[in-house]
C-alpha cells in the first residue's frame, strides 16, 4: 500500500507536467483575462535553448516529489500510524501514555489497588522498588527484607565475614535469570569456594537509574551497614540519570512511571526532585490518566520536548521523522562522549555523591561497576575503543575505584567464540541479543568483582584466629 500510494502521487505530478503546453494558453484564453504586460515582453525575447529544456525538467521533477510526499502522508496517515505508533514504535510527541501496554495497565490500575503477586511495588519515593516476599516468573524471588534471592541475612554482619550491598539496575538484580544466576548470589558462592567469608546483597532494581539507586542505598544502609558498596551503572543509564517520567525517555516501557532525580543547579549542587506525591497506586494512576504526572513531571525532565515537533505533529511524515530523531538523541555513546551536556554532567555527579555519601556512612569502598549491553560488547571487541572513556577519566580525576566489566566480558566472548557450534545457552553471555547478561555472564563478572576485592586486603575482616 505505501508503494501504491507513493507511486500515485508520483503520477500525478508527472501527469499535470505532462500537459500540453497550449492547453495553459487556451485556459488563460476562456478566462478572459488580459495577459500582463511582462508575459507580452517575454514573447519577443527568446529563451535560453538550455534553460527551456532544463525548466520542465526540473518542475517535473518537483511536482513529482510533492506527489511522492503527499502520497506518503496519505499512507501513514489510513494505515501506516496505528494507535500512535509506527512499526511497533511509539511516535512523538510522547504523552501520558505511549503504548498500548501502558494504557491497559492503566485501564485497570486506576480501579484496583495493588495486586498481591510479582516482584515490583509502587512506591512512593523510589517510583518503584522490589516488594519484599514477591515472586516472578517462576525462578525470581524477593527476601522478606526486600532484596534479590531466597536468601536471608542476620542484621549484623557475622564475625569474620565481610559484607557488600551491590546496588545498580537489572543488570545488578539479575533480570531474565534465575536466583541463583545473579552475580551477587554467584559471587558469593565463588567466595565461599576460596574459602572466605563474604555476604553479596543484592538491592538492583530492574528499570532503575543511578539516582534510584542511590536513594535506595540510603533506605538500606542504616540497617545492613555494608563494608563495600558496589555501585552499578549499565552505559545507558545515562538517559533515566535526567529522566522524571519513564515514556519520555523510553516510549516502550510497559509502565508509565515516575521516578526521581537529581537536578544539577548552577553551583554544581544536586538538587533532588521526587515524584509527584499520592497516597496510593490508585490515586497515582489516575494522576496519570488525567495528564497530570505527565504536566507535573515536565520542567524538570531532559526529555521533555526532544525532539520538538511542534505544528508539524499533525503530519505523519514530521512524527516518523521525530522517532529517527528521538532514537539519535537517547543514544549512550552520543551522551558519554558528551562531557558538557547535562546528561554526562549529572550523572557523574550522582556517581561521585553516591560514592562519598557511602564511605561517610561507614563503607571501605564503593566501586563503580560499570555494566556494557551486547551491542557496546561487540563493538569494543572489534575496535577495542571506549566511547565512555570520559566517564573513566571523570571517575579517576575525583578519586573514585571502578570495574570495567568490558574486558573481562570481551575474554569471554572470545573463549566462546572458540567453542564448537552449536554452543549451549550456558555458554552464551547474554540471554539474547538485546537481552541480560546470562547465567555465564553474571558469573564473570561475580568473577571481576571477587578479584577486585581479593586484590585488596584491607577491606576484609580479620577471621576469629587472626587471619583473612
Amino acid at each position: 500500500m505505501l508503494l501504491v500510494a507513493v507511486c500515485h502521487g508520483a503520477l500525478v505530478g508527472e501527469v499535470y507536467c505532462a500537459r500540453p503546453p497550449g492547453a495553459r494558453r487556451r485556459f488563460r484564453a476562456r478566462g478572459g483575462s488580459r495577459p500582463a504586460r511582462g508575459a507580452i515582453l517575454a514573447t519577443l525575447v527568446p529563451a535560453s535553448p538550455r534553460r527551456s529544456r532544463l525548466r520542465p525538467t526540473f518542475t517535473r521533477l518537483l511536482l513529482a516529489a510533492l506527489g511522492a510526499a503527499v502520497g506518503l502522508e496519505l499512507w501513514l496517515s489510513v494505515w501506516g500510524i496505528q494507535d500512535g505508533s509506527f512499526m511497533g514504535y511509539p511516535l512523538p510527541p510522547f504523552g501520558s501514555t505511549t503504548n498500548e501496554a501502558q494504557r491497559i495497565w492503566l485501564a485497570t490500575a486506576v480501579y484496583e489497588p495493588e495486586p498481591a503477586e510479582g516482584v515490583g511495588i509502587w512506591d512512593r519515593e523510589i517510583g518503584w522498588a522490589l516488594r519484599p516476599g514477591g515472586t516472578g516468573d517462576g525462578d525470581q524471588s524477593v527476601s522478606p527484607d526486600g532484596m534479590r534471592g531466597p536468601r536471608e541475612y542476620p542484621r549484623e554482619t557475622p564475625s569474620g565475614t565481610l559484607r557488600l550491598c551491590c546496588y545498580g539496575d537489572s543488570f545488578t538484580y539479575g533480570d531474565e535469570v534465575p536466583d541463583h544466576a545473579a552475580y551477587p548470589y554467584q559471587l558469593e558462592d565463588q567466595a565461599a569456594a576460596r574459602g572466605l567469608a563474604l555476604e553479596a546483597i543484592n538491592f538492583g532494581l530492574p528499570g532503575g537509574g543511578t539516582d534510584q539507586a542511590w536513594l535506595l542505598h540510603r533506605r538500606h544502609s542504616p540497617t545492613w551497614k555494608p563494608d563495600v558498596v558496589a555501585i552499578g551503572i549499565l552505559l545507558e543509564n545515562i538517559g533515566r540519570n535526567v529522566n522524571r517520567f519513564r515514556p519520555r525517555w523510553s516510549p516502550n516501557t510497559l509502565r508509565p512511571a515516575a521516578k526521581p532525580r537529581f537536578v544539577l543547579r548552577e553551583n554544581d549542587e544536586l538538587e533532588l526532585l521526587l515524584p509527584p506525591p499520592y497516597p496510593d497506586r490508585m490515586a497515582y494512576a489516575r494522576a496519570v490518566r488525567d495528564g497530570e504526572v505527565a504536566r507535573l513531571t515536565a520542567p524538570d525532565d531532559y526529555w521533555t520536548g526532544r525532539p520538538t515537533l511542534g505544528p508539524l505533529a499533525i503530519f505523519g511524515t514530521a512524527r516518523v521523522a521525530g522517532l529517527v530523531l528521538a532514537h539519535l538523541a537517547r543514544q549512550p555513546r552520543t551522551m558519554w562522549m558528551d562531557p558538557e551536556g547535562e546528561p554526562f554532567r549529572t550523572s557523574v555527579a550522582v556517581l561521585e555523591g553516591f560514592h562519598r555519601e557511602a564511605l561517610e556512612g561507614g563503607a571501605k569502598a564503593a566501586p563503580v561497576v560499570i555494566f556494557h549491553s551486547h551491542e557496546d560488547l561487540l563493538e569494543f571487541e572489534r575496535t577495542g575503543e571506549r566511547y565512555w572513556s570520559g566517564l573513566l577519566a571523570a571517575l579517576d580525576q575525583r578519586g573514585i575505584p571502578y570495574i570495567d566489566l568490558a574486558e573481562p566480558l570481551a575474554e569471554l566472548e572470545r573463549e566462546t567464540q572458540r567453542l564448537p557450534a552449536p554452543r549451549s545457552e550456558l555458554e552464551s553471555i547474554y540471554v539474547s541479543q538485546a537481552g541480560h547478561l546470562s547465567i555465564y555472564g553474571n558469573a564473570r563478572v561475580a568473577e571481576a568483582v571477587l578479584a577486585w576485592l581479593e586484590a585488596r586486603p584491607e577491606l576484609w575482616p580479620a577471621s576469629t584466629d587472626g587471619s583473612r
